[in-house]
């Protein structure tokens, strides 16, 4: 982890709104190319995951009642539901929405990521939190695991460099924030 310093004059224009956003936004990730932008928002009184294009500024609905969303190499979506367990993906084409994997628990819908063609997410059992692997095939496998209620809740989780992971864990502070290496896969 490196820190840097911003120049107090880094940002010389205003900060805009992007055109076509609407409604309450939350929860934004960048497609891999770093071409679109994908977010929940209750746009037009519905709740979903929405793809912003930033060289068209056009804006379209992707999953109805989404909470977070990431992408992977094929432009196929990982993504959580409001109050529902579970990551479902949706292919580029935009057709066959399935259930990637029931365990992810509805209060750690964004506790997932996609690394190296493989999907990570947190499940969590009565005497652990484990972060599993999911391989092509569908195949859990431990990338590590820690005591139970150590990480916290919602999204606690960020692929880092060198194969560790930046958590969130619970603890005497809010800034409880540790790197931890994933086993060797």
């Amino acid at each position: 982890m490196a820190a840097v310093r911003i120049p107090a004059n880094a940002i010389s224009k205003p900060l805009a709104h992007l055109p076509g956003i609407d409604g309450d936004v939350r929860n934004p990730s960048f497609s891999r190319d770093g071409t679109q932008v994908y977010f929940s928002s209750n746009m037009a009184g519905q709740w979903g995951i929405y793809r912003y294009t930033l060289a068209s500024e056009e804006v379209e609905v992707i999953a109805e009642n989404g909470k977070f969303a990431i992408e992977d190499e094929h432009g196929g979506l990982y993504y959580s539901k409001d109050n529902l367990a579970g990551i479902f993906y949706l292919p580029a084409d935009g057709n066959g929405e399935y259930l990637a994997t029931a365990e992810l628990a509805a209060t750690d819908w964004g506790s997932f990521f996609y690394h190296d063609a493989e999907l990570y997410f947190l499940k969590r059992t009565d005497d652990e939190d484990i972060l599993v692997r999911l391989d092509k095939e569908g195949r859990e496998h431990v990338a590590f695991s820690l005591p139970a209620l150590s990480i916290r809740n919602e999204r606690a989780l960020s692929m880092s460099n060198n194969n560790r992971v930046v958590v969130s864990m619970l603890g005497i502070n809010d800034a409880d924030i540790y790197s931890v290496p994933l086993r060797s896969l």
